[in-house]
């Protein structure tokens, strides 16, 4: 984003020049001119990327502290999810991830929604919204949201950007759509689809050259396992039994009096 605002400027005050140069402007003129551009232009892209990586490394610090809010199942990883979009909107669009970039818009109202649900969106008496199962009866309208997100992002970067990884760059948004509405829904499933997503773009970001947050995502995709078994031993009671005694099959019921 710095890099082409400064060389657009650059270029324009440079052809800005031909009729002063046409006035008598000798060869050792145009030659200093050259060289100071040429400087220029080293200058802010150098400043360019120590600012793209101090923000990529900044995102990466903001976003150890949420993965780790995320895995105790802190109320305070919404705020910190408030902060992380604003860090990366700058990464994203330097790298031309722009699905990415948009996404940050969503992410940070998500974790709005988040923090004012798990705030008061808990019954009356409870202490905090209660982890839960994934509702059965949401996993196919959920696929199929998973899937016009995709196709929508897809068509959008493809027809209005000049991403060079569009079905990689929209597949990851598209699912983390869906996995962190999940997530404010505390549904333990939620852990699963931020695996696939984190191996995705951690993969993406290798290949765009962004490489704290690329460690940062593989990272991510470690402690989702280990956020899953934590969630799961927080489970209330016959919900964590439930997935045993279906596979167990329907208990026993006593025979009753005159069954012999």
């Amino acid at each position: 984003m710095l890099t082409l605002f400064y060389k657009q400027s650059t270029s324009i005050r440079y052809i800005s020049r031909p009729s002063l140069r046409g006035r008598g402007r000798g060869r050792g003129r145009l030659v200093v001119d050259g060289l100071l551009l040429v400087c220029y232009w080293f200058v802010v892209d150098r400043f360019s990327f120590i600012f793209i990586m101090t923000l990529d490394m900044l995102g990466c610090i903001v976003g150890l502290i949420y993965i780790y809010q995320e895995y105790k199942a802190s109320i305070w990883l919404w705020l910190t999810g408030i902060i992380m979009p604003v860090i990366y909107m700058f990464v994203y669009y330097e790298a031309g991830l722009y699905a990415d970039f948009g996404m940050q818009i969503y992410y940070t109202l998500a974790a709005i929604y988040g923090f004012l649900y798990w705030k008061f969106g808990r019954k009356k008496g409870a202490e905090e919204i209660p982890i839960t199962h994934y509702p059965r009866q949401l996993i196919l309208p959920s696929l199929l949201v998973f899937l016009l997100l995709w196709a929508a992002l897809y068509i959008i970067l493809i027809k209005f950007t000049n991403s060079t990884v569009p079905v990689l760059d929209s597949f990851g948004n598209a699912l983390s759509f869906i996995g962190l509405w999940a997530l404010a829904k505390k549904y333990i499933e939620q852990w699963w689809i931020w695996i696939v997503v984190d191996i995705e773009l951690a993969g993406l970001y290798v290949y765009k050259e962004i490489p704290f947050t690329a460690g940062l995502y593989a990272f991510y995709a470690v402690i989702a396992v280990a956020g899953y078994f934590k969630w799961k031993r927080s489970l209330p009671q016959p919900l964590r039994k439930e997935g045993s005694a279906n596979r167990e099959g329907p208990p026993l019921t006593p025979p009753k009096e005159g069954d012999a």
